[in-house]
């Protein structure tokens, strides 16, 4: 204690002042070495004290500025509650940097901007110049595509040229193989006609040996066969033999098993009952005494009784001695009687079964004959059922087919007639009425009416709705002459039948029909797509729809009416009209459709020409009764046919079944033989093991006797017994009596003793004779076990005797059955050899005879071919030469080259390109030689009209604007990727801010519950995140929750409950960053006592690892201080005493002061 309570670390003494002079200049020592602040402060922080900061110093003020903070500075100037963690985290060092990269992102975009404005400058200029570029490239194109379809022209020319010079050339090299091949086989053809001759005698001597051959073998294996199966129901009898004696052991093993058991048994319980004995004999005895000490203090007054009872029990004991004799005796003989017996008695049970099992042998092997008979005659009705129903089924597959397709063909007619009276339903009255009556016999027969328009031609189905839409013109009715019209027409007045239109074919122009169209892109006109019955009808057709086309969808038709020079009236497949004038048509929910007739109707069914609906309607009628009569034989023709085949599926499973089943039931009535010899002479052996001997017929008779004897002699003993009994009873009953209940009580004892002893004597007894019967049945058991080991090992020996002799038989079969699949294979090759020799002479003869005619034909056609070639060799020469003067005039226009603009079209469609993806005759075969020559003619017309006003330079204008423009986009890209860099580099730091700052953040938290709930005994304080997704732009909530409070913010908190809640925040910060120094300045003042303690105990529990200087005036505080500093004024000068309180607990002079310094040196 005092001043040598410690001790100090060599080295680490560090004296700082500062002396202030009245001119208020002042300096500083360290260590007595006079020095700057700004040494000073460069010393204190390379000792780990926050000069910057000044976290070193816990003022009052500083501990109620943390309560007023707010989560954030509203100002640059402002300190909130998140820029107060950073500074101590350190997060904030990277916030000026951060500012700096927003701000050069900023100046970026601005650039990025700039950039991007000269680069739509450009671009229009550019864009401007599209116009007169695109008329020179058009115009160079159409030259590019005049040559490229010229070169396709030779290209077609000399393939064809080509592929013909191969056909020829190959044609040749056939011939020839073929002349020099025939004359080879000709004269190869007379030599074998007479070897084949010679070979078919040497065949058919070789089959028929064959045959014979093979006919033995199978006889062979037929025996082996039969010898087979005897063997196997041989070796499944023994089999059974065996299982019987495996049974028999496993029984008697089990009764020796048991009788082992029973014996151990008895053997352990007769000396523990002997033990048992003693000792109840004892207790009986000492029961006995006791009752007999009873007896004698009531002596005088059961005297009497006493000897009389005590006589009737000597007269009752020899008699009860003689009885449990007799009883042990009756018991010993009942047991040899049953031993004697068993062995009969199970002999007699065995050949009950036997003889019982031999009556019913030859009924069951009756009714396996007869079952097998059964099954095999119904095998044989099985497989002929097999093949009927087989012919049958196929028989009605083929008749499935012809209905299916009668019935699809009914259908589809019917569909049509009923397809062709609704068409004929929509019509008007006026054309129905001409209609019929221009049949044969009707009013108009004579006007020459042809038919309605839509009747007389047809279209395909996929044009149906285009044509019905395009086409006015369809119910028009197409008249001969002028004059039949004028006749239809009298008719409709006549019968006021109202308005119809007429075509008279008389008056049609002729000659424009046939005339070629250009159309659009190779468009599809709707009258070519038309076909008529009666080519005379085509100019009323062209009359109709005109140069109509057809286009997939709208927006095809739309380019095609309206892009090029002409207007044309277009229509889409699915119903949309575009006229030359320019309207269109189309939309809703239904578009027109069977107008006309479809093209390859199966069958003209009810041809509308001059049809009337009457007869439409009968005809539909009568298609569908023949299309219902066909679905309907259809349908039983499938079900006849899918019951045959699962009729036949059932067939062949039973047939399988009784292919098995036939021959186990041969084995199984082979076995009955078998087992009626073994009953036949097993039964005798029963027999005399059913009788006993005539030794043990007398033993038996000497047995029983005793038995009788005992049993007589055990009724005497008994019925004196009992009457002994009943008068001891009765004496002893006056004794107790007499007695007391003391005496009935120890005389109920004495009972229970001779009870129990009487009972341990017969268990005594009993286990005796158990263990001695136990033991003779042992030996008889393992006699028996014995006997049938030894049969169990012959019959064993049997079963292996058989079955190597099986397997021998089994190996003899086998080499007989190779035997005869090798003849069988020998004979089947050698038929199909001889076979062969006949048709090759009649085949070779008839070769010989063609091959001379041949030889005439094949030399004339050689000539030819030789012409063709030399021919198509001078073609391709001139097409080669051709192809390479259109490739000198593409060289000469490289000035003009678009190929920067957009991919550049091969000009040779055989180029090496091509080679690797697609052969040439296949690219060629997409080409039309006569639609490329009318394409070339329709190039140049539009190249002509596009020179007039063409400015071939804008190309390389437009280029060099490209450039500048390319120029320009670059520059672009550069700033716009520094912009990136820019804005990857400020997520960086915003990243490595967050990061460091969460990490002390989360550190400072959990520190701050840990110092809360110890200084509060049980509060809860936290930090919050305003925004957790971005803690930087609402800042930080400090919550707490007193003691036996709920959560408040801390400026809702009493003055003490702030400077707890500030405290444990002060303390948490500098456990994340401590110094080793600390000036605390009443930090205390606005504390209780209770907490004021708390507080102290913490920072003593700190001065382990730092330094502190409190200025306090709470006497809990400073009575835990190591040392207590105290500053007073005498004249005019500052001084201070440093005292050490422990001092003045252990009773030392207090007054004495450990140091004294003036403070003005």
């Amino acid at each position: 204690d005092g001043d040598d309570d410690y001790t100090t670390v060599p080295g680490t003494d560090l004296v700082v002042t500062r002396t202030v002079q009245s001119d208020n200049a002042s300096y500083y020592r360290i260590n007595g070495k006079k020095c700057t602040f700004k040494d000073v402060a460069e010393f204190l922080q390379e000792k780990g004290i926050d000069l910057d900061n000044n976290r070193f110093l816990i003022l009052q003020g500083e501990v109620e500025m943390i309560s007023m903070m707010q989560p954030k500075a509203k100002t640059e100037n402002d300190e909130g509650l998140l820029e107060y963690l950073e500074d101590i985290i350190g997060s904030n060092k990277y916030v000026e940097d951060i500012t700096k990269v927003s701000q050069r992102i900023e100046e970026l975009t601005e650039l990025r901007q700039e950039k991007l404005n000269r680069v739509k400058a450009v671009e229009k200029e550019k864009g401007s110049l599209e116009g007169a570029k695109r008329e020179a490239e058009d115009i160079l194109r159409k030259d590019r595509e005049i040559r490229r379809k010229r070169n396709i022209i030779c290209q077609i020319d000399k393939t064809l040229a080509i592929q013909k010079l191969k056909d020829s050339e190959k044609m040749q090299e056939t011939l020839v193989e073929k002349l020099s091949s025939a004359r080879e086989i000709s004269k190869e053809s007379k030599g074998s006609l007479t070897k084949i001759e010679k070979d078919h005698k040497k065949q058919t001597a070789e089959h028929e040996k064959l045959v014979s051959e093979l006919k033995k073998t199978k006889s062979d294996y037929a025996a082996f066969e039969r010898k087979d199966v005897k063997l196997r129901e041989d070796i499944k009898h023994e089999k059974s033999s065996r299982k019987k004696s495996e049974q028999k052991i496993k029984s008697e093993e089990k009764t020796i098993e048991n009788l082992t058991k029973k014996i151990e048994n008895f053997e352990t319980s007769v000396p523990t009952l002997e033990e048992n004995l003693i000792d109840l004999t004892e207790k009986k005895s000492t029961d006995d005494a006791k009752l007999e000490d009873i007896y004698k203090e009531t002596q005088g007054v059961t005297e009497d009784l006493r000897l009389e009872l005590e006589s009737k029990k000597k007269e009752l004991l020899p008699i009860q001695q003689e009885r449990t004799m007799f009883q042990a005796e009756l018991d010993t003989t009942l047991s040899e009687i049953k031993l004697l017996r068993d062995p009969t008695t199970r002999a007699k049970k065995q050949l009950a079964a036997a003889e019982k099992e031999l009556s019913e042998l030859d009924g069951i092997q009756a009714a396996k004959r007869v079952d097998q008979a059964a099954l095999e005659e119904e095998l044989e009705t099985k497989k002929h059922r097999i093949t009927q129903a087989t012919v049958e089924e196929n028989s009605l597959s083929r008749k499935e087919g012809e209905l299916s397709k009668k019935n699809v063909e009914y259908l589809a007619r019917s569909e049509d007639a009923r397809a062709i009276l609704q068409a004929g339903l929509t019509r008007s009255k006026a054309v129905q009425g001409i209609l019929k009556a221009s049949k044969k016999g009707g009013e108009l027969s004579k006007a020459g009416i042809l038919g309605r328009l839509g009747d007389l031609a047809s279209i395909s189905e996929q044009y149906d709705v285009a044509v019905s839409t395009a086409c006015n013109m369809l119910d028009f009715v197409v008249v001969k002459t002028t004059e039949g019209a004028q006749m239809c027409l009298n008719f409709l007045r006549k019968y006021n039948l109202g308005r119809a239109n007429f075509v008279p074919l008389d008056k049609m122009k002729k000659g424009a029909h046939d005339r070629v169209v250009e159309t659009p892109e190779g468009a599809s006109r709707l009258y070519d797509l038309i076909s008529v019955q009666d080519f005379t009808l085509s100019p009323v057709i062209y009359l109709a729809v005109g140069n109509t086309l057809v286009a997939p969808d709208l927006g095809t038709a739309t380019r095609w009416a309206y892009d090029f020079d002409r207007r044309w009236r277009v229509v889409t497949v699915d119903g949309k009209l575009i006229e030359t004038s320019g309207t269109m048509a189309g939309g809703g929910n239904s578009v027109k459709k069977g107008g006309m007739r479809i093209l390859n109707s199966r069958e003209n069914v009810g041809s509308s020409e001059n049809s009337s609906s009457d007869s439409l309607e009968e005809d539909c009628a009568n298609l569908e009764k023949i299309a219902q009569k066909a679905m309907d034989d259809l349908k039983l023709c499938r079900e006849k046919r899918r019951s045959l085949l699962d009729e036949v599926r059932h067939l062949k499973k039973r047939v399988k079944v009784l292919s098995v089943s036939i021959p186990k039931l041969s084995m199984e009535i082979v076995g009955c033989d078998t087992t009626r010899k073994e009953l036949t002479q097993r039964i005798p052996d029963l027999q005399k093991e059913s009788i006993l001997s005539p030794e043990g017929t007398d033993k038996l008779k000497t047995l029983m006797k005793k038995v009788e004897k005992f049993k007589s002699d055990m009724s005497a003993c008994i019925n004196m017994s009992e009457a002994l009994d009943k008068e001891i009873s009765k004496v002893q009953k006056s004794i107790l009596d007499a007695g007391g209940p003391r005496l009935k009580k120890q005389k109920e004892l004495c009972q229970k003793a001779a009870s129990e002893l009487n009972k341990c004597k017969k268990e005594l007894n009993a286990a005796k004779v158990n263990l001695k019967n136990s033991k003779k049945s042992k030996e008889k058991t393992e006699k028996s076990l014995d006997f049938a080991k030894r049969d169990l090992d012959k019959t064993k020996e049997k079963i292996e005797s058989i079955t190597q002799t099986l397997t021998e038989l089994e190996g003899h079969a086998m080499i007989v059955m190779q035997s005869y699949e090798k003849a069988k294979d020998s004979e089947k090759e050698k038929r199909n050899a001889l076979d062969s020799v006949i048709k090759d002479f009649e085949r070779i003869k008839k070769e010989v005879t063609e091959l001379k005619g041949a030889e005439v034909e094949i030399s004339g056609e050689l000539d030819e071919i030789k012409k063709q070639v030399k021919e198509m060799k001078r073609h391709i020469n001139h097409f080669d030469a051709e192809m390479l003067r259109l490739k000198s005039e593409e060289k000469s226009q490289d000035e003009f080259d678009i190929s920067d603009d957009e991919a550049e079209e091969n000009e040779d469609v055989l180029c090496d390109e091509n080679k690797g993806t697609e052969e040439p005759e296949d690219i060629l075969a997409r080409y039309s030689r006569d639609e490329l020559e009318s394409e070339i003619s329709i190039l140049e017309k539009e190249r002509y009209a596009l020179e007039k006003d063409a400015n071939m330079g804008a190309i390389a204008e437009y280029r060099r604007k490209e450039k500048d423009y390319l120029l320009r986009v670059s520059e672009l890209d550069v700033a716009t990727e520094e912009r990136q860099q820019a804005k990857k580099e400020h997520e960086e730091l915003r990243r490595l801010r967050l990061e460091k700052f969460m990490t002390g953040f989360s550190v400072i938290t959990l520190k701050l519950k840990e110092m809360y709930q110890m200084i509060t005994l049980g509060g809860d304080a936290e930090l919050e995140l305003v925004d957790s997704l971005d803690p930087f732009s609402e800042g930080i909530v400090f919550s707490v929750r007193p003691p036996k409070k709920s959560w408040k913010n801390i400026a809702n908190l009493s003055g003490g409950e702030k400077t707890l809640s500030s405290l444990a925040l002060v303390f948490a910060l500098h456990h994340f960053k401590p110094t080793p120094l600390y000036v605390m300045d009443e930090i205390d003042a606005a504390l209780d006592f209770k907490n004021v303690s708390i507080v102290a105990h913490y920072i003593k529990e700190r001065t382990k690892n730092a330094q502190f200087i409190i200025i306090s005036l709470r006497n809990n505080m400073f009575e835990l201080a190591d040392r207590l500093v105290g500053i007073y004024k005498t004249n005019n000068c500052t001084k201070s005493i440093t005292i050490n309180p422990r001092s003045f607990g252990s009773g030392k002079n207090s007054s004495t002061p450990l140091k004294d310094k003036s403070n003005n040196e």
